[in-house]
């Protein structure tokens, strides 16, 4: 039931808004887009004028938790913006569940990159006494 409601929502958006990717931002009421779009706005003046007029409780609505979304986030909550953010992530086989910041941050590239460095520094340790370096062993 909680999958086929999930994919109900997420079918719902995209017919709503023809954009199947997050982050998916809404300013009071009005889909904007991606962060990238947001930043275009500001960039152009517009995305005050947007701001002025508070009919809504939140001037800001992102629809997706990863880098773009709650960057756009923060961004909007910085100058003063009612902000929500909405993420929502599907356990995987083992029950992995995470946060906000993506699957990047989280599961993807931030802890492939940690766990890559950290191998590295394991050899370059170990290599190290080649160069004539004296590492205590712990």
């Amino acid at each position: 039931q909680h999958s086929s409601n999930k994919d109900a929502v997420k079918e719902a958006l995209v017919e709503l808004t023809g954009q199947r990717t997050v982050p998916n931002i809404f300013i009071r009421g009005q889909h904007i887009g991606g962060s990238d779009q947001v930043h275009d706005m500001f960039a152009a003046g517009k995305l005050n004028d947007l701001l002025k007029n508070k009919k809504y409780d939140y001037d800001l609505v992102v629809i997706g938790g990863g880098s773009g979304g709650l960057a756009a986030a923060k961004e909007a909550a910085k100058y003063g913006a009612q902000v929500a953010c909405f993420d929502y992530v599907e356990p995987t086989n083992q029950g992995t569940k995470w946060g906000l910041g993506g699957t990047c941050v989280n599961v993807g590239c931030i802890p492939k990159k940690l766990m890559h460095q950290a191998s590295l520094l394991k050899q370059n340790i170990t290599d190290s006494s080649h160069y004539g370096w004296k590492v205590p062993e712990k």
